[in-house]
């Protein structure tokens, strides 16, 4: 039975193998516990909430803003930190639509047909693929290191050289995803505010016209002056609703515009050729990511993008 002094030692070599392999063979680093918008948020939120005590009894209060500031800040060097060396897509261009020129029933039937679960699923299995593929890096690293003792020779020296220069674009196809999973989570949270924050319009609408045609036929004045001033306060509500859709949406096209400008442009595999009996083998090639519309790979675009 190992002991933990051996343990540690064995635990100590392994690591040493890793460094070396990053050393040796020019290994880039890369996060593998990148995590999205809801979990940064939800982890701030909770340690000022732990900490809430020190603000006396208005501590809940104070503390749930200055978490959601705190994390909003944390994510944002999220993916200030997941950009580095990346290729950016081409962002869609700026929404020139005039929201308050489109019903208030499109409004609402724009975010509600969005289903920020399934956006949000997309963002965890982008982030889910991109730190399984940086996380392997390590073993990589020490696999290159420990076959150095058992595999000598020019060949081995080139299938070493090869293997790293694959394991860098393994790494960096995983940014690539981590990015894209950290933005389309981001993309979940503004359809859940969206679809939080846009009110269903009247049901019944008030009609202007309908409304003229009502007051022609009332005789008492003191009910004409009455429903007159209904009429009024239905048309402003009516109107502050659809304001409100307005802005709403307009702030959710803004926020998705926003992330698309950062989205990942994913960057073909390296060629990789190799001579057998029947001669020279074919040279393997990959497309860029592509993908429109909330819900789409890697970006998406609101109802009026």
């Amino acid at each position: 039975m190992a002991d933990g002094s051996g343990q540690s030692k064995n635990s100590q070599a392994d690591q040493q193998a890793v460094n070396q392999g990053y050393n040796q063979f020019h290994l880039h680093h890369h996060t593998s516990t990148a995590q999205t918008a809801a979990q940064i948020q939800q982890q701030a939120v909770n340690k000022q909430l732990q900490n809430s005590a020190q603000y006396g009894p208005l501590g809940p209060l104070i503390a749930l803003p200055e978490g959601l500031v705190q994390g909003q800040n944390q994510l944002d060097g999220q993916i200030q930190n997941l950009k580095q060396g990346m290729d950016l897509r081409s962002a869609p261009g700026h929404s020139t639509a005039n929201y308050m020129g489109i019903s208030h029933q499109q409004l609402y039937d724009s975010v509600q047909s969005v289903d920020p679960g399934t956006v949000g699923d997309v963002g965890s299995t982008w982030l889910k693929i991109g730190n399984s593929m940086a996380g392997t890096l390590d073993t990589v690293a020490a696999a290159l290191t420990t076959s150095q003792s058992t595999w000598t020779g020019p060949a081995s020296d080139k299938a070493r050289t090869s293997v790293a220069t694959l394991a860098n674009k393994s790494g960096q196809a995983g940014q690539a995803a981590q990015l894209a999973g950290t933005l389309t989570s981001q993309q979940a949270d503004a359809a859940r505010n969206a679809k939080a924050s846009v009110p269903a319009p009247p049901n019944p609408a008030y009609n202007p016209a309908a409304a003229q045609q009502q007051l022609q036929t009332i005789q008492d004045p003191f009910a004409l002056a009455v429903q007159g001033a209904a009429d009024q306060k239905a048309q402003a509500a009516q109107q502050a609703a659809h304001q409100e859709a307005a802005t709403a949406v307009q702030a959710y096209d803004t926020q998705v515009q926003q992330t698309s400008t950062s989205q990942p442009a994913f960057a073909p595999p390296p060629a990789v050729t190799s001579k057998g009996p029947g001669g020279t083998g074919g040279t393997g090639t990959g497309s860029t990511g592509t993908g429109a519309g909330v819900g789409g790979l890697p970006t998406g675009g609101g109802p009026f993008v």
